[in-house]
């Protein structure tokens, strides 16, 4: 089975957690970024990127802020890993 298959039972019983913690692959984040949204708790993401040199000067780690000017990027080894998953999943999987 599916990650979300097990959120999605928890979520829906009466035991609802207060927020939802998740690491792993992109695509699998937003999914369950989705199913955390969709139920109305909060979801925080652990980002998986190739960071090259760890402090912010090469920019292999940026990814684009959810809502913002498509100039507004977030660098996972700086100001990451661990993101609301609103703020950089609210449009999709990252760019």
């Amino acid at each position: 089975g599916l990650v979300t298959d097990l959120l999605e039972r928890q979520l829906d019983s009466a035991s609802t957690p207060s927020e939802v913690f998740a690491c792993g692959p992109t695509p699998m984040l937003l999914a369950v970024a989705r199913v955390a949204r969709a139920h109305s708790v909060p979801c925080q993401v652990s980002l998986e990127e190739h960071m090259a040199c760890g402090i912010g000067i090469c920019m292999g780690c940026a990814v684009r802020k959810a809502g913002t000017p498509e100039s507004d990027y977030s660098l996972v080894c700086v100001d990451g890993p661990v993101f609301d998953a609103d703020d950089v999943f609210s449009t999709g999987i990252p760019q």
